[in-house]
């Protein structure tokens, strides 16, 4: 019996002073809002308390009547109010709905929500929500239209000005710039300016918004070329490649091409490792970029090889590959010569009747205005080497050449394994200006030293400019 009444209604507080605990929330859920930095939890009421009335009448006297009347069942929430908790032990406050909305500062939190009853008695357990993270993962759009402009490009300053259009996102911060995937630094502009040096350059935006976030795409520029990347071409003319020069000063001609079509040659760097050349002089520039020049050079070896290399660089300072030209000198007629007889049956007992011997038919060129060089040609031998072997014969004390002058008369000459002029009279002198070119026989003796190693040998004799090469077998012993 909760009491009585005189009257026939009765007011009841079914949940005061009830010290029962209520039921916990359920179904507790936080979700952050896209309007940023709020997060809305919410859950589901414990079940409410279920009570029913009887009535008895009761008379002056005391009596009880023998039957009840009853109500039919009445729904009352146990709950007065609900406290919520962020990450445990943080109170945030209280609600008396279902709902509840927070504003932290971006990060990861869960909560909890505790039942408080009209008694003040606090459910025994808490409904919790899962972890949920408020901030703002949302990648901002990217920078579009990027373009790089050239501003200045020279051999003294290089400048691409890069521009675009803003990212579209409302919380777009600022702009990271890179070069070929380098990043150079940040703007919070749409512009930005590089000094780089000379090369191809890829420019790429990317949008950074107010927490970090990074935009998913680049905004990319066509690349741009800045200064040179390759050296100018420098092509040799003449002599050929090869053969011989006639003079001793001969005229050496070459260009200096710029490849890239852009800075042009730079004349003072033009270089030639031979005397008589000077670039300012002797090189005309054809138009902004390419150069032709023309020299005599003086000092070379008569009857010797004789190599150019030519060096250039352009205005960025990019080298050349040098270029290089391999001639010889030989200021005697032409000469050909063509292997008559041979015998290469010897014995190795250092005696040149008993060694090897060659005949050649030697054809002179024309006459010539030096009287000291006119109808003449010089021979060397090189040293014979063994075919697969290790085995040598020296040419210099075991090689000499019998043969006939223009007057007639019988001539024996000690031949080397280069020329030699101070030391040994050309061969096949005439300096009768008036007389015809020379057709002449020589035989070149060749004696083995006792040492000689059996075998296959291999020589080359050059007569003037004009080489025949031999390889002779045997096995001298």
């Amino acid at each position: 019996m909760i009491g009585t009444a005189s009257t026939t209604s009765f007011t009841d507080n079914p949940t005061t002073g009830d010290t029962t605990a209520p039921g916990a929330p359920s179904s507790v859920t936080a979700v952050a809002l896209s309007s940023g930095g709020q997060i809305n939890v919410s859950w589901t009421a414990p079940s409410n308390s279920i009570y029913a009335y009887n009535v008895t009448a009761v008379d002056t006297g005391n009596n009880v009547a023998l039957t009840n009347g009853s109500s039919s069942a009445v729904t009352i929430s146990p709950v007065a109010s609900y406290r919520v908790f962020r990450n445990t032990t943080q109170l945030l406050g209280s609600t008396t709905t279902t709902t509840y909305t927070d504003s932290p500062i971006a990060g990861v939190y869960f909560y909890n929500v505790t039942t408080v009853s009209d008694a003040s008695v606090l459910s025994s357990t808490n409904g919790s929500s899962s972890t949920v993270d408020s901030r703002d993962v949302t990648a901002p759009a990217a920078a579009s239209s990027v373009t790089a402009t050239i501003v200045t490009n020279n051999a003294t300053s290089r400048q691409v000005q890069v521009t675009w259009t803003a990212s579209t996102s409302s919380d777009a911060s600022y702009y990271r710039v890179y070069r070929n995937n380098t990043l150079l630094g940040t703007s919070s502009t749409t512009t930005y300016t590089d000094y780089p040096n000379a090369g191809i350059f890829v420019y790429n935006i990317t949008t950074v918004d107010t927490t970090g976030n990074l935009a998913t795409s680049n905004g990319t520029a066509t690349a741009v070329t800045l200064g040179e990347l390759v050296g100018p071409t420098i092509n040799i003319t003449s002599p050929q490649s090869g053969v011989n020069v006639t003079s001793a000063s001969p005229t050496i001609s070459f260009t200096v091409l710029d490849n890239d079509g852009g800075s042009g040659v730079a004349v003072t760097t033009i270089a030639v490792n031979i005397t008589g050349f000077n670039a300012t002089r002797d090189c005309t520039r054809n138009n902004d970029l390419n150069y032709t020049c023309t020299f005599s050079t003086s000092g070379l070896t008569d009857l010797a090889n004789s190599t150019i290399t030519i060096s250039a660089k352009d205005a960025f300072n990019n080298a050349a590959t040098n270029a290089t030209r391999n001639f010889g000198v030989n200021t005697l007629n032409g000469v050909t010569a063509t292997l008559n007889t041979s015998d290469t049956s010897a014995i190795a007992d250092n005696t040149y009747a008993n060694g090897w011997s060659f005949t050649f038919n030697v054809t002179l060129g024309s006459t010539t205005t030096n009287s000291t060089n006119v109808n003449a040609t010089s021979v060397k031998v090189g040293n014979w080497t063994q075919v697969g072997g290790t085995g040598t014969i020296v040419t210099v004390g075991n090689t000499i050449m019998n043969y006939t002058d223009a007057s007639g008369t019988a001539r024996t000459a000690y031949i080397s394994d280069r020329y030699n002029t101070t030391d040994t009279i050309y061969p096949l002198q005439d300096l009768d200006t008036t007389t015809s070119a020379i057709n002449g026989t020589v035989t070149i003796y060749v004696k083995l030293p006792t040492s000689t190693t059996p075998g296959t040998y291999t020589t080359t004799f050059t007569f003037g400019s004009y080489n025949v090469s031999l390889s002779t077998g045997g096995n001298p012993s």
